[in-house]
Parts: C-alpha cells; structure tokens; sequence
C-alpha cells in the first residue's frame, strides 16, 4: 500500500519524472485519497492533483474523504478553477456518501 502525499508528486517535477510516478498512482484497481484539505495544497500540487484526476478518473474507482465541503474546495487548492476542474471530473460518474459527523459533546 503507497501512502504518497502531494509533496511526493512535486518533487518529482525537477527530476522531470512526473508521467513516471503518476503511473503509480493512476495503476492500482481502486485509489483512496484521504483528507483532502486536510494539508495546503499549494499551486503546483494543486495543479498536478488536477492533472493526475484527469489521467485516473475513467481507469478505475477512488475513494475520496475530506472534511471540507466541495464549495470549501476552492479555499482548499487556491484556486476555484482548479477546484471545478477536478469536481468536474468526479462528479462525472459518481456514487457520493455523504456521512454526517456528529460532534463530540
């Protein structure tokens, strides 16, 4: 099990590396991604996140969690277009779950 985080795949950029490692990633038959906005994401992960939806959405099944709503997901990648580009392409065939979180008293 690969437990890679954004900044694995931005420091690949240098290395001109990033269609390499992304195979990792975009290979496996089911792809979770925990936490999103859980960290910053900045500028160059948000983008390469978005180009790495792209490759992945139509090869296999992910699971996504965030605590965050998809309209806090703008703030999350620092960029609304960004954010739309990459719920555009999850929510293109999508089977959401949405579980409500009690809070701790």
């Amino acid at each position: 099990m690969l437990k890679p985080g954004l900044s694995d795949l931005t420091t690949d950029i240098p290395r001109r590396a990033w269609k390499k490692s992304s195979k990792i990633y975009t290979t496996p038959r089911l792809l979770i991604i925990d936490e999103i906005g859980y960290l910053p994401i900045n500028p160059v992960g948000a983008n390469l996140f978005c180009q790495f939806i792209s490759r992945r959405y139509e090869r296999g099944p992910m699971i996504l969690t965030s605590n965050r709503s998809f309209g806090a997901w703008g703030e999350v990648f620092g960029d609304r277009i960004i954010a739309t580009a990459i719920l555009d392409r999850l929510l293109q065939i999508p089977r959401l779950s949405a579980v409500p979180v009690s809070k701790a008293p």
